[in-house]
C-alpha cells in the first residue's frame, strides 16, 4: 500500500489500513472468548463477505438499526458474525480476501470519523446489552476490563502515541457518552411518529449541506 498523506500516515500506524489480521481465523461457540471476537473486533471489519444460503433459514439477515444510511452507523457487520456463531455457525476469516478501501484524504475528516467511530462503538455495546440480555455479564466483563486497559491478544495494533494529541481526550470522551444516547434515539426512530420527524430533519440537514 502506498502511504502519501498525513491522514493516511496516521491510519497506518493505528493499524486502519488494515481490516482484519494475517491469520486465517475460524470461530465458533467453541472458541475461548468468542463473544468479544465476533463483536469488538477479532474479526476484522466486515468486507467482500459471503454467507452459505442455508444460513438465511434461521438467521433473519443484518439488524435494521445498525450500519450505514441509519442512524448508528456501524456494528452491523460485527453484529452478524455474532448473531450467526449465536445460530451455531461458524465464521472463517481469511486474509487472501483482499479489499480495497479509500482512506481518508485529510486529517479534519479522520478526526470526525475517529470520534463518530467511538459513538457508534458505544451505541453498540448498549444496544447489545439492552437487546441481548443473556450476554449482559460479558459485556460488563469487557468494558470494566477496557477501562482497565487490559490488552487483548487476538488485537494486532493499538492506538498510537501521535493519534492521542489529535484526538483531545474530552472530545474522545465526550463520543463515547453520546455513543447511548444515539442507541435511544435509534429506539425513538421506530416510533412511526418521531421517525417522520427524524427523517424531515435528516432531509433538511442534508440540503443544508449542499448549498
Amino acid at each position: 500500500m502506498s502511504v502519501e498523506t498525513d491522514a493516511e500516515r496516521l491510519c497506518a500506524m493505528m493499524g486502519w489500513s488494515e481490516i482484519g489480521g494475517k491469520e486465517r481465523l475460524v470461530i465458533d461457540q467453541h472458541t475461548p472468548s468468542w463473544f468479544e471476537l465476533a463483536n469488538f473486533g477479532g474479526v476484522g471489519i466486515g468486507a467482500n463477505m459471503a454467507f452459505r444460503r442455508r444460513a438465511f433459514d434461521i438467521w433473519p439477515g443484518f439488524h435494521h438499526r445498525l450500519d450505514s444510511g441509519v442512524m448508528l452507523d456501524g456494528g452491523g457487520e460485527s453484529h452478524a458474525f455474532f448473531s450467526l456463531i449465536d445460530r451455531g455457525y461458524r465464521v472463517v476469516y481469511t486474509p487472501r480476501a483482499v479489499v480495497r478501501h479509500p482512506l481518508p484524504q485529510t486529517l479534519e475528516y479522520l478526526r470526525a470519523r475517529y470520534l463518530q467511530d467511538m459513538a457508534d462503538a458505544t451505541a453498540y455495546m448498549t444496544l447489545l446489552f439492552f437487546e441481548e440480555p443473556r450476554y449482559r455479564r460479558e459485556i460488563i466483563k469487557y468494558i470494566i476490563e477496557a477501562m482497565k486497559g487490559t490488552s487483548r491478544t487476538w488485537r494486532d495494533h493499538v492506538i498510537s502515541p501521535l493519534s492521542r494529541k489529535i484526538f483531545p481526550l474530552w472530545r474522545v470522551s465526550l463520543a463515547y457518552l453520546s455513543g447511548p444516547l444515539l442507541y435511544l434515539w435509534s429506539r425513538l426512530a421506530c416510533w412511526p411518529w418521531v421517525g417522520r420527524d427524524l427523517d424531515a430533519w435528516r432531509i433538511r440537514d442534508l440540503q443544508k449541506g449542499g448549498n
